[in-house]
């Protein structure tokens, strides 16, 4: 910033803006506002500022006004005689207003008038680009008119006889219409005004003002005949530009038929020298024919030598028939050997047995270090499979759909839910996303003697829990734990509450075919999500999507997207059809399509386009007509296990979740078994016929169960839980891989394959187990021990692996058991495409499960041609030593 002494005047007519423009650039105050034709300024006033210094802003009077245009002229010369007596360059500014793109003749009389007054040091007047133009008040920010306005600055006429190209264009702004003493900050105004260099002053001469109205007048009217002038150049201007532009079009045409011309001899030439080609074809003919004598007589070699490979290749199959019948007798050699080890696993049978649940299959689980909270009614523990709730001696706990409530027997006798749309509740709450259902807890608005404790399950991402405050809103609930995807808390009332995140969270996606007869939808979902899996086989079950079928695809992953971002969908190939925008709202999810692509049979084709204008295509095939089933019990989701003492009483719920819940007239009665079963185990194993049906006389009015919707009858169940059983040392009982596959008596490549595999490991020092059972023996017994003793399986996934066939124990079984105990699974890949589709999958079961537990993603063994078993028993037993290291 220039550091010398320098005066910044500003100059121009009334109303022009010179005042709030000097308030807005030096950050001072001068006085502006609407004042009519006369304007507010009425004297010459200085100002300096701290920000610039050796800096003075002069605001002059406007000049154009007639009764005070000789006060004004005063004022103007007295500021640049100021700068004279006190030896400081001027910085001269005029501020005009733009109307409708056009500086008018007043203006313009102003400018040379003040710059007419000016002598500079060696007696001449201020030359071309000394002075600044600000054009203020532009109501479009059109470059048109601002090239017009500059080049009329920027050309010498007698209207600006010195011209300048320091000009700065500033818009209107509607803060500062009709106000007082108002500011506004313009982007780079200041430097504008810093950047002119400004001049000396030698004398200022007084500005003549008389006779101001007809000098004003012929201004005009000068200004009016220069624009007529301008108008006149710029339409002659246009016409030679045209009529340059139509003699460029002439001779791009004239240039245009010569290479046609060209182009048309150079054809001519290629035809005749085709016809000279046909001429020499002629005389190569008897060339071609003799060539075609000796083709002849190769192919007969030919025909000799393919005899021969025939003969090798018989003599090859025979040799290969000799190879296959030594291997039938080493299996055999090979059955009998194992046959030996049966006494050894039936006395490990008997001893298992003596462990085996009377109802429900036992569990004793291991508690994680310090993850233990002795609450108000219950210790909890988090453990390698989710949560174990040990019920206090005195409590009762409800479990209604998953949720847990502990307190006295009063209040949980009472206790019920109901679950409602977020998109109304959630109105007031606009930076919350939830993450789970939004419930009204029941007895509502009732206060307790003692908190209840609350246990609700919670989608991963869940960081708070809200309750509803009476007068409205939503409060957020301070002392809240969340352990094994659930949210712990205890409230002293109940409202309605909800869990879930503030912002906006980011989730991976994907997409998931479904085709019926003769059309195709699809569905939006997260990934790896049971609840969203679940949804959708509800949907798929009981609505109009019933009849739908679930597609493979070699790519479902679409990415990782936030909450309520947008895709565009479309069917590719299918006319007729928009495409789709679809919100991803979390809160809502599945997403299905609202359009349907119609005569589709076996496949089709979606595209995918997010905002960023990334675009993915997916091919979905049928290999399968089965219903879309999410597999049964293969939740990865934390388990909630439970124990309490003996004889405390348990409430089990069950019923619909969808829109509402209530309380019935029915009542059931049940027990569960011992250990620490989980709310599933105990809801499955309790027994759920009627005990009886409350009539409506007065002595059962005090048994009924509070019904507040009014409908949807609920069932629940009493439960009463026993002492726990004897531990079972987890990690002790899980000794061995065991082999999962699907064979039959005419898969002996398969079946050898397999032993080689296991043998391979075994003599590396792997303890592997591989059901081979005689016809006498018991085929189930020896799988059910296998599995209860596996740390890992080995799932050799060939193409029918995994399929529901109802035969009791098969692959599909098997998988699900290593699934749902979060056993160790190691796919090896012997098919082509993966996960397996099997065909023979009876309800879809199979199918459903391999596209759960054997992910596109997930880390395997491939061997697709069955070639290399012992590169795959080395790669496995690489697994069995770091497994054994992490034990």
């Amino acid at each position: 910033m220039p550091q010398h002494d320098y005066d910044v005047i500003f100059c121009g007519n009334p109303g022009a803006g010179k005042s709030t423009l000097l308030s807005c650039a030096s950050g001072l105050q001068f006085n502006s506002g609407e004042s009519g034709y006369s304007g507010l300024t009425l004297e010459l006033e200085f100002q300096e500022s701290s920000h610039f210094p050796g800096c003075r802003f002069a605001d002059t009077p406007g000049l154009s006004d007639p009764e005070r245009a000789e006060q004004a002229a005063q004022a103007i010369t007295k500021a640049l005689k100021d700068a004279l007596a006190r030896g400081r360059t001027v910085k001269l500014y005029f501020v005009v207003p733009s109307e409708a793109g056009r500086i008018t003749g007043e203006h313009l009389w102003t400018i040379r008038q003040v710059l007419q007054s000016i002598t500079l040091p060696d007696n001449s007047r201020p030359d071309r680009n000394s002075y600044g133009i600000i054009v203020n008040k532009m109501d479009i920010d059109d470059p048109e008119q601002q090239e017009s306005i500059s080049k009329r600055f920027a050309t010498e006429s007698k209207n600006v006889p010195i011209p300048t190209a320091h000009i700065k264009y500033l818009r209107r702004v509607p803060e500062l219409s009709g106000k007082n003493n108002a500011r506004y900050h313009f982007p780079h105004l200041q430097q504008f005004l810093l950047d002119l260099p400004g001049f000396p002053v030698r004398q200022a001469d007084r500005i003549d003002v008389t006779d101001i109205e007809a000098k004003l007048q012929a201004a005009l009217e000068a200004a009016w005949e220069e624009n007529e002038r301008l108008i006149m150049m710029q339409e002659l201007e246009k016409r030679e530009w045209n009529a340059k532009a139509a003699e460029a079009l002439k001779d791009l045409r004239k240039d245009l038929e010569e290479k046609m011309r060209q182009q048309r001899e150079v054809q001519e030439q290629q035809v005749e020298l085709l016809n000279a080609e046909l001429l020499k074809a002629s005389d190569r003919a008897a060339i071609v024919q003799a060539e075609l004598d000796q083709t002849r007589r190769n192919q007969e070699k030919a025909e000799a030598k393919y005899e021969e490979q025939v003969k090798q290749l018989e003599q090859q199959a025979a040799d290969r028939d000799v190879r296959e019948k030594d291997a039938k007798a080493y299996m055999e050699e090979l059955q009998q050997k194992l046959e030996v080890k049966e006494d050894v696993q039936l006395k490990r049978k008997k001893v298992q047995e003596k462990d085996k649940a009377d109802d429900v299959e036992k569990f004793e689980p291991t508690v994680q270090p310090d993850a233990v909270q002795n609450l108000r009614g219950a210790i909890l523990r988090r453990i390698d499979k989710g949560l174990l709730v040990e019920l206090k001696t005195g409590y009762e706990a409800v479990i209604s759909d998953g949720i847990m409530a502990v307190a006295k027997g009063d209040v949980a006798e009472r206790f019920h839910f109901e679950v409602l749309p977020s998109s109304k509740m959630l109105s007031d709450m606009p930076d919350a996303v939830a993450l789970s259902p939004i419930l009204r807890l029941n007895p509502e608005k009732e206060t307790f003697t003692e908190p209840v404790l609350l246990i609700v399950p919670v989608c991963e991402g869940a960081t708070k829990v809200w309750r509803s405050r009476e007068a409205g809103g939503w409060d957020e609930v301070a002392d809240v734990k969340f352990m094994a995807g659930h949210a712990i808390l205890h409230l002293d009332h109940f409202c309605d509450m909800f869990s879930g995140i503030e912002g906006t969270p980011s989730k991976t996606i994907k997409v998931i075919g479904l085709i019926n007869d003769s059309s195709a939808k699809f569905a939006i979902t997260h990934i790896s999500c049971d609840h969203c899996l679940a949804d959708l086989a509800d949907f798929l079950a009981d609505c109009d999507l019933k009849g739908y079928r679930q597609c493979t695809s070699e790519m479902s992953i679409v990415g990782k997207y936030k909450h309520l971002d947008t895709l565009n969908c479309r069917f590719v190939g299918s006319s007729g059809l928009d495409a789709e925008e679809v919100q991803l709202d979390f809160e809502h999810m599945p997403y299905i399509s609202r359009i349907t692509c119609k005569g589709i049979s076996e496949s089709f084709q979606l595209q995918i386009q997010d905002r960023k204008n990334r675009t993915m295509d997916y091919d979905f095939r049928l290999e399968q007509k089965s219903s879309f089933a999410a597999p049964e019990e293969t939740s990865s989701a934390p388990t909630v296990y439970f124990s309490a003492p003996a004889g405390s009483p348990i409430q089990v719920s069950t019923g619909s979740s969808t829109s509402s819940s209530s309380f019935g007239p029915y009542e059931y009665a049940g027990k569960c078994g011992k250990g620490a079963p989980s709310i599933q185990q105990i809801s499955s194993s309790v027994q759920l016929e009627p005990r009886r049906r409350f009539s409506s006389s007065e002595d059962d009015e005090a048994n009924r169960r509070p019904n507040s919707a009014g409908s949807n009858p609920r069932r629940a169940v009493k439960v009463e839980a026993t002492e726990p059983c004897a531990k079972v040392d987890e990690e002790t009982r899980r000794t061995h891989f065991m082999i999962s596959g699907r064979f039959r008596k005419e898969d002996t490549e398969l079946m050898a394959y397999m032993q080689k595999v296991k043998n391979s490991l075994k003599e590396k020092g792997a303890e592997i187990f591989m059901v081979d059972a005689a016809l006498a023996e018991s085929f189930g017994d020896k799988t059910l021990m296998g599995l209860f003793h596996a740390k890992a399986l080995l799932a050799f996934c060939t193409a029918d692996y995994g399929a529901e066939t109802g035969a009791g124990y098969e692959t599909y079984v098997e998988l699900k058991y290593a699934h749902n105990n979060k056993l160790t699974i190691i796919p090896i890949q012997l098919c082509k495409h993966f996960p397996p589709m099997p065909k023979d999958d009876k309800r879809g079961l199979g199918q459903a499960q391999n596209s759960l537990v054997l992910r596109h993603d997930i880390l395997r063994v491939t061997d697709v041609g069955m070639e290399e078993p012992e590169r795959v028993a080395a790669d496995l037993y690489s697994i069995w030593q770091r497994m054994a290291k992490e034990e």
